[in-house]
């Protein structure tokens, strides 16, 4: 596909009511579910070492830079409680 198709195409998107297109991509993919569903998560990083060096990521730290290399197991089940107070099935 060329970049003008591509851009012919994407515009001709906007003419379609957002209902349609699901209905189409319904078809398409084979499932006539109506429902999308999401599971509340919460996140425990039992450490925040990383052996990767990616330049973008905040999350990990150099191990001089941290007090302890991994998460104390009462900050392990307070995060959990936490989760849990907001209904968090899910770690």
């Amino acid at each position: 596909m060329s970049k003008h198709e591509l851009d012919h195409y994407l515009t001709s998107l906007n003419s379609y009511e957002l209902s349609d297109l699901m209905q189409k991509a319904r078809e398409i993919r084979g499932d006539d579910l109506k429902i999308i569903t999401y599971s509340k998560k919460v996140f425990i990083p039992l450490t925040e070492l990383c052996r990767d060096v990616c330049h973008y990521c905040t999350f990990a730290k150099a191990p001089k830079k941290l007090d302890s290399p991994y998460l104390e197991p009462e900050e392990v089940l307070s995060i959990a409680e936490q989760g849990k107070a907001q209904y968090v099935k899910e770690a």
